[in-house]
C-alpha cells in the first residue's frame, strides 16, 4: 500500500487558464490543508494552515472570501508565513508515494504560480 498525501488549497479567486501562470492576476494561496497517510491508512501527519497574506490585498478577493470565509483580518491574525507552509508541505511530500488532490489542475497551478513569483522559480525540493 502506498503512503498517500492528500491536499487542497483555498485561494483569492479563480485561476485564469488563458493567462500565463506568472501573471500577477493569478490567485494566491489563502489556506492549505494536507494529510499524509501511511501504508495502513493511518494518519501520520496533517495540518491546515491559513496563510498570512504575502501579496497586496484587493477588494476583488471578497468573492472568494464569501465562499471560504477566510478574511484579511483572519489571515493576518492567525496566518503563518507562506515559507512555513511550503516547508511543511515539502517535508510530507518527500515521504509520500502518491498525491491526491480534488482538482489537481487548479491546485498545482496555484502552487506553481507561488513558486515562480514568490520563490524565484525554485521547486519544492529546492526550498530550504
Amino acid at each position: 500500500m502506498p503512503r498517500i498525501l492528500f491536499y487542497d488549497t483555498e485561494t483569492t479567486g479563480k485561476l485564469d487558464f488563458k493567462k500565463p501562470i506568472t501573471d500577477p492576476c493569478q490567485p494566491k494561496i489563502m489556506q492549505m490543508g494536507v494529510m499524509l497517510d501511511d501504508e495502513l491508512k493511518n494518519i501520520v501527519h496533517q495540518f491546515a494552515y491559513i496563510i498570512k497574506p504575502y501579496y497586496e490585498w484587493k477588494s476583488e478577493y471578497e468573492e472568494a472570501v464569501s465562499i471560504h470565509g477566510i478574511t484579511y483580518e483572519t489571515a493576518m491574525k492567525y496566518g503563518v508565513p507562506i515559507e512555513q507552509l511550503f516547508q511543511s508541505f515539502k517535508n510530507l511530500l518527500l515521504n509520500a508515494d502518491l498525491c491526491v488532490c480534488h482538482n489537481v489542475a487548479y491546485d498545482s497551478k496555484v502552487i506553481q504560480h507561488t513558486l515562480l513569483t514568490k520563490f524565484q522559480g525554485k521547486t519544492l525540493p529546492e526550498l530550504p
